[in-house]
């Protein structure tokens, strides 16, 4: 039996985050664990974890390409969610 069929996400989350127009946040964060994981201290190896940036309803946020999601650079368990907002009519 596949261990990873069943395992669990541990509990995790991120506080909202304000950034204004025109400025930039960049928020690192460490990748989620599940039991499996955390039971063989083996990063991943469940596979990949993909991430999603939703609004607090948890509705998708509309965001046109000024925020990302990706894994830090040289880190395997690191992530940055950088977030860009760039509206010109708004001054």
């Amino acid at each position: 039996m596949d261990p990873c069929s069943t395992t669990v996400i541990n509990t995790w989350s991120i506080a909202p985050r304000t950034v204004r127009n025109g400025e930039v946040d960049v928020y690192e964060f460490a990748e989620a664990t599940d039991t499996v994981q955390v039971y063989n201290n083996v990063n991943t190896l469940c596979g990949p974890r993909e991430y999603t940036v939703l609004n607090p309803d948890g509705s998708a946020v509309a965001y046109n390409g000024w925020v990302s999601v990706a894994k830090k650079t040289g880190s395997t368990t690191q992530y940055e969610i950088t977030s860009k907002p760039m509206n010109e009519l708004v001054e």
